[in-house]
């Protein structure tokens, strides 16, 4: 059996040794641990600052360069971390608490020159255009310290509206006397379906009051007369054009000479725009481009009423209009007010006299700019020697007048109501073989007692009615009474007596397909005002020479269907008949 080898030093135990190893132990298992736990904290201090904390930064540097410009002394701010940004998920994960409360640092003032300083809210809201170098703090406060007016809340002053509001316009004015309908919601996008039949200024501030609750917005409910135009623009700084006629422009523009006031002006029909500046920087106003509002060129007869009227265009209500064409135009309009409020005046469209104009369609270059005229000497309102030196100088250029109302009115024998075309039709109903005249339709207002007089009731009276549309063709196409005939003004104003007996007589052109005689043509638009215009031009062509002739028809029967036919205009047109005849399957409007 083998025995255990001594321990060295011949069996003798080290205490002393054993005693130092036992300390060092002990040492090592106290300290070592709270040196990894100052090496796990100085590990996770040392993480990339998130990206709020490089805005935070950033912010900061731009408050001090603001100061250091300004030399003012420095102000106490109430800021917290909330309001500068707060912190994300990855300040969380690393054990950074949120602050609660609101803690004192130094802010240097928010601008150079001024009498109120930005509130935070308003540092949150506008943070993203602070930091454009051009606009800066200074610019935010001009734009705080303007007024603007925006003359229509519909397809061009709702981006307007919206983007004003949103940047911090000091005192945004809109001014509507219309209502929100249906069929404006497509392009005039601060509506909405639930606010149909309200004023579209009172509509458009609710809309703007939920987008900003820091500036100051006020509804003008009323169209813009000139007593209106005397008493809401003085009070603004820039005016906004988003009207879609002509008078309203000429009004708007007077006003702004003769007060002063810079005018960004905007079109959009169709699948196009134009966006300017006018009266701005000692520029052009709009009557040294456009010296005579349409009406007042020519007023020799029907035709020169239409086309002075509708010079190659019209409202977007007749002419078509996709809704992205006046939200582009009222971006940019939106664009050149801010511009001219935030001290950028220098960019702006109206510094260097130039129109912008836009095709939606125009693939390889939608923009384009061209050199306007510079300002007219002989101009009216702003030349050398006006003539119009209040709104009360020229009256007639500020009433939006349409052909209808040049013309002379109608006698009453001329006119029929929708319940009374309906209620004829009704007891007259139409034969198959008669294509141009309207299918049976169900009783309204048989009692009428205008009806009665008029037509004489039973048999006689109006005799066999036959509808013409004289909308364009595309609205037709849209929506129209079924078996209508189609005959857009614009033909009737230009076609020959012979072209327009042989489209009277029905979409055949022959004897085939013509109404009996005698036949009361019932002549229909949108409103009711291009079929006053053309019931006036038809009497002029037939009815006239019928009242001339004793009796004596021509060869065959053509000289008598001609002088036995009647026009007759659809009072409030097809508009009136929504409103007043309740849709059914005989007498669609499709």
């Amino acid at each position: 059996m083998s025995s255990a080898s001594p321990p060295p030093g011949g069996g003798k135990v080290n205490w002393e040794l054993w005693i130092l190893r036992a300390v060092g132990v002990g040492v090592a298992l106290y300290i070592v641990p709270r040196w990894v736990h100052f090496l796990s904290f100085l590990v996770s201090n040392s993480r990339r600052p998130s990206r709020e904390e490089q805005q935070l930064v950033l912010r900061s540097l731009s408050i001090l360069e603001d100061h250091a410009r300004s030399k003012e002394a420095s102000i106490t701010h109430q800021i917290t971390l909330e309001e500068l940004g707060g912190i994300d998920e990855q300040d969380t994960a690393a054990g950074v608490e949120p602050v609660s409360g609101a803690r004192e640092m130094p802010m240097a003032p928010f601008w150079t020159s001024g009498s109120s300083a930005l509130s935070s809210a308003e540092v949150e809201l506008y943070g993203r255009q602070l930091i454009l170098p051009q606009l800066g703090v200074a610019g935010q406060v001009r734009l705080k310290e303007s007024s603007v007016l925006v003359v229509g809340a519909g397809g061009l002053g709702s981006p307007v509206c919206l983007y004003l509001a949103a940047a911090g316009i000091g005192r945004l004015g809109i001014m509507d006397g219309d209502a929100v309908a249906m069929t404006n919601l497509h392009r005039q996008v601060i509506h909405n379906a639930a606010r149909c039949g309200t004023n579209k200024a009172i509509s458009a501030k609710q809309t703007c009051q939920h987008l900003n609750k820091q500036i100051r917005i006020d509804a003008h409910d009323t169209p813009l007369t000139p007593s209106v135009a005397e008493r809401v623009v003085p009070q603004y700084d820039v005016l906004v054009d988003c009207t879609d006629n002509p008078a309203a422009r000429y009004l708007l523009n007077d006003a702004a000479v003769l007060f002063n006031k810079p005018v960004v002006c905007g079109s959009a029909l169709r699948w196009e725009g134009q966006l300017w500046v006018y009266n701005y920087r000692s520029g052009p106003c709009y009557r040294c481009l456009h010296p005579q509002p349409p009406h007042r060129l020519d007023q020799s007869g029907p035709e020169g009423l239409f086309n002075a009227l509708s010079p190659g265009g019209g409202a977007c209500d007749m002419e078509g209009v996709i809704g992205t064409a006046p939200g582009t135009i009222g971006v940019m309009q939106a664009m050149e007010v801010l511009k001219v409020c935030g001290g950028l005046g220098d960019h702006s469209i109206g510094a260097s006299n130039r129109m912008v104009m836009y095709d939606g369609l125009d693939a390889e270059g939608p923009f384009r700019s061209i050199r306007l005229r510079t300002k007219r000497p002989t101009c009216a309102v702003c030349g050398d020697h006006p003539s119009i030196s209040s709104l009360q100088d020229s009256p007639d250029d500020y009433i939006d007048m349409c052909p209808a109302d040049l013309l002379p009115p109608l006698p009453p024998s001329a006119h029929v109501k929708p319940s009374q075309l309906a209620s004829h039709l009704h007891r007259h109903p139409p034969s198959e073989a008669n294509l141009s005249a309207p299918p049976r339709v169900p009783p309204i207002l048989q009692d009428d007692n205008t009806y009665q007089q008029q037509v004489g009731g039973g048999d006689g009276g109006l005799g066999a009615v036959s509808v013409v549309d004289v909308r364009p063709s595309a609205h037709y196409a849209v929506s129209h009474v079924r078996h209508s005939l189609n005959l857009p003004i614009d033909q009737i104003l230009s076609q020959s007596k012979e072209e327009l007996l042989a489209r009277l007589r029905g979409p055949r052109g022959n004897n085939r397909g013509a109404p009996p005689s005698p036949v009361s043509y019932v002549v229909v638009c949108r409103r009711g005002n291009d079929s006053r215009l053309a019931v006036s031009k038809l009497r002029d062509l037939f009815q006239e020479e019928a009242d001339d002739d004793q009796g004596g028809g021509g060869e065959g029967g053509e000289g008598r269907e001609e002088k036995g036919c009647t026009f007759l205009n659809l009072q409030g047109g097809l508009e009136a008949v929504r409103r007043n005849v309740e849709p059914t399957e005989a007498m669609p409007l499709v």
